[in-house]
């Protein structure tokens, strides 16, 4: 959801201790999912990410901050940077708060050149039938592990012993005990063994013994297994009361960043910026900034989408026909996008063992004119004003965004977590704005160079895939 027009005002009129402490506090109120019902543009969205929004622009407002204090002589600040020191607060807080970056991709503030961003993964601590300690059940990258009753009493598959073709006797002790009588199963390829409840087992082609107390397990079989052959054990011990309990850790896996720059030189004349105060009482330095501010916020949105799209796979499965098939009204037709969304998205969902849902869509034009003429598309109403990559609205779970310098007949579709900790791909600012000596020569230019310092990480390309429309307009 975006802020109202009320919160960015009071926003830019606040320093960047009292932007965070706002923030904060913010955060915790209870008025918070009312005052943030709506965007200026777009419908109600997670209040979670909202507070992120509010954090995330607090920490880029301090490092600007310590910036200007810390980094710069003070006869700079005072005689060089006049009214960009006035206005580059409340610029930033225009720019970084209109981020479409924000609601796409994880934003993690960096306090240097190079930095650590950080990604989630927990890890069993102790072995547990098929689950291994240290083995990664929930990452970013890899997703959730396969379900194995690892929390349970359950201990799905424990490896007493590997057939040779000649040993038909083994002896081990299961690592979870007590036992719980009726549970124990023994495999070996296709003999199968089962307690009785009283400590004796018994199958087709396998006899032996187990005691529940101390897990001591005896198997003898008629034919030897064959070489390789897994001599398993599944059951269930008692976990009430009992030290023996799996246990996960929690690992914040990190990897470097570094923020590069972004540059540019501006120049104007001495006679516009005295005619534009003569006629109009305006000064021209704050209008210069708010649009370098402007195409700084283009460009950033614009590189980030570039760097998701180009390691975005394709998939047969994301190409929607726009003409309809022999006998098939083009408006049902239409409606068979949404099928193809679904599809796409569960495909995902199974790549990425269960870990996301994709909730986003950015859109070339003919792909966001296909979705915004459907009849369930919930449209934005996107005003007049709204400029570069724009929220359009909502089409079921996906939240739909225009894009004029994607190929207008291609889409991604994509993900982004309630926490920053489930990332796709990092945004990482470092110096948000940055302005050298106002310099006037000779030919009568005032001329000023300008930059921001920020870095991007790739942290998992599966949560994105590539969509087309082909034979946009082409109606049978």
């Amino acid at each position: 959801m975006r802020p109202s027009q009320r919160q960015v005002n009071d926003s830019m009129a606040l320093d960047s201790d009292s932007i965070m402490r706002k923030g904060h506090a913010y955060a915790r109120s209870s008025t918070f999912r009312h005052l943030t019902e709506r965007y200026d543009r777009g419908p109600s969205r997670n209040t979670i990410q909202e507070n992120e929004r509010l954090a995330v622009l607090g920490h880029i407002l301090k490092n600007q901050r310590s910036f200007l204090a810390n980094g710069l002589q003070e006869d700079f600040r005072t005689y060089n940077t006049g009214s960009f020191a006035r206005n580059v607060f409340p610029l930033i807080t225009s720019v970084y708060a209109s981020l479409i970056s924000t609601e796409l991709f994880s934003v993690q503030p960096m306090e240097g050149p190079y930095g650590l961003i950080f990604f989630m993964e927990l890890r069993a601590s102790r072995t547990k039938g098929s689950t291994t300690a240290g083995q990664t059940v929930q990452s970013a990258i890899t997703g959730h592990a396969p379900a194995t009753g690892y929390t349970s009493e359950l201990i799905d598959r424990e490896v007493v012993g590997t057939g040779n073709a000649t040993l038909d006797d083994f002896t081990a002790t299961l690592g979870w005990k007590p036992i719980r009588p009726f549970t124990v199963q023994v495999t070996a390829g296709a003999v199968v063994g089962t307690d009785d409840g009283a400590g004796s087992i018994a199958g087709t082609g396998v006899t032996g013994t187990i005691d529940y107390d101390t897990g001591a397990i005896v198997l003898a079989y008629t034919v030897p297994p064959a070489a390789d052959v897994a001599v398993e054990v599944k059951y269930r011990y008692v976990m009430e009361g009992n030290v023996l309990r799996p246990s996960y850790n929690l690992h914040f896996s990190k990897t470097q960043v570094e923020a590069l720059p972004h540059s540019l030189e501006t120049a104007w004349s001495v006679e516009s910026e005295q005619d534009l105060s003569a006629v109009h009482g305006m000064d021209a330095q704050p209008i210069i900034y708010g649009k370098i501010g402007e195409q700084l916020r283009f460009e950033i949105d614009r590189e980030n989408i570039n760097a998701i799209y180009e390691v975005a796979q394709s998939t047969d499965l994301g190409v929607f026909d726009y003409t309809p098939p022999v006998g098939v009204d083009f408006y049902r037709h239409q409606l068979t996008f949404v099928n193809m969304l679904t599809n796409v998205s569960n495909e995902v969902f199974f790549e990425t063992n269960g870990q996301i849902h994709p909730n986003w869509l950015v859109c070339g034009v003919d792909i966001a004119s296909t979705i915004e003429s459907l009849p369930n598309f919930d449209n934005a109403g996107a005003g007049t004003t709204d400029k570069g990559v724009v929220f359009s609205g909502k089409i079921g779970r996906w939240s739909v965004y225009k894009d004029p310098w994607l190929p207008r007949d291609r889409a991604i579709l994509g993900y982004k977590g309630e926490s920053w900790l489930e990332a796709g791909f990092a945004f990482c600012p470092y110096i948000p704005l940055w302005r050298s000596p106002q310099v006037t020569l000779t030919d009568l230019n005032r001329r000023v160079g300008m930059m921001s310092r920020f870095g991007r990480k790739l942290i998992n390309r599966h949560h994105y895939r590539q969509l087309q429309v082909t034979n946009f307009g082409v109606v049978s």
